[in-house]
């Protein structure tokens, strides 16, 4: 049976198409080319139709429609089943169900909105509609407890190369999942797994990168923090491109994470945050911890050389 993406494959831009030749060449009745074309416009799509001469696409939603990121994959492993709802009260929340009823890795869960997005710390994340983008993976790594908290790190390369990719501009990274622009957060990441043991059963990673969402989007509490690509450049970009080349670029990167390559992710790491060598203070909940950044440990944490030591830093905020 013919998919929305046929239909959309066949319909030119410049020149019309008869039903009949729809007809003909997806093999279906002219019949259900018309109910298929009022169903494409009812997901956004503006269709032209004129007598004597058929039908023309216009223009196409600002939407991340399966159909419309399946373009621009080339990942083998992540992004084979895209799971898309107009609204979520979190992708984590409900990429984290999926898993526990065994669909496969590399199962992406996106969202329009989501009304209760999560962020790290058990802080909230804001999602407005048809604005960014709000994707969790689903990911079955067979990995230890102690190797797992190096797949953001892995992520968040993954988006500072995408960032690179489509604009001029050149993110930084934040310990311990942030991606900057200018001191502005443009995307964070949430690591969510389920462990048997000292194994990891399934993980979900959450990625909420703002696009084309502009200031005045923003509330009053995050002005002055947040960012977004458009606010940066002032281009408003194609959503659907960019989760595409991110699910692509992600796949790279976890790539190397399966091979137990943690050094080069964390060298690759600590090259984007250029942080080791650095005075820095963080709150990590109980206090300011103020020393020399001695860079990452393998297993994620942030060091710091302090007039006591050096410690290890699992969970925090840093201030500068």
């Amino acid at each position: 049976m013919a998919k929305v993406k046929d239909f959309l494959s066949v319909l030119g831009t410049e020149e019309y198409i008869s039903t009949s030749r729809i007809s003909e060449r997806l093999g279906v009745s002219r019949d259900n080319v018309r109910k298929n074309i009022m169903r494409i416009r009812s997901y956004g799509y503006n269709v032209e139709t004129k007598r004597g001469r058929g039908y023309r696409l216009l223009e196409r939603p600002d939407r991340l429609y399966p159909w419309e990121i399946e373009a621009y994959l080339t990942s083998r492993r992540i992004g084979r089943r895209l799971i898309y709802k107009e609204s979520l009260a979190s992708t984590n929340t409900y990429a984290y169900e999926l898993a526990r009823r065994g669909l496969e890795e590399g199962t992406c869960v996106i969202a329009e909105k989501q009304t209760a997005g999560k962020g790290r710390l058990e802080r909230s994340w804001f999602s407005p509609e048809g604005k960014n983008i709000y994707i969790s993976i689903l990911l079955r790594p067979q990995v230890s407890l102690s190797k797992i908290n190096m797949l953001p790190f892995a992520c968040s390369l993954s988006v500072a190369e995408l960032v690179e990719k489509a604009s001029n501009l050149r993110p930084s990274l934040k310990w311990p999942n942030d991606v900057m622009i200018g001191g502005k957060k443009l995307c964070g990441i949430l690591l969510e797994i389920s462990s048997l043991k000292e194994m990891v059963n399934f993980a979900i990673v959450g990625i909420g990168l703002n696009v084309n969402m502009g200031e005045d989007d923003l509330p009053p509490n995050i002005r002055g923090i947040a960012t977004s690509l458009y606010m940066e450049t002032g281009v408003k970009y194609d959503r659907a491109k960019i989760c595409g080349v991110l699910i692509n670029t992600f796949e790279k990167y976890y790539e190397i994470f399966l091979k137990d390559d943690l050094y080069l992710i964390r060298s690759l790491w600590e090259e984007k945050a250029q942080i080791r060598g650095k005075w820095v203070t963080l709150s990590d909940g109980t206090g300011l911890i103020t020393g020399l950044c001695h860079g990452l440990d393998i297993d994620g944490a942030l060091l710091i050389i302090t007039e006591t030591g050096t410690r290890k830093i699992y969970a925090g905020d840093l201030r500068n």
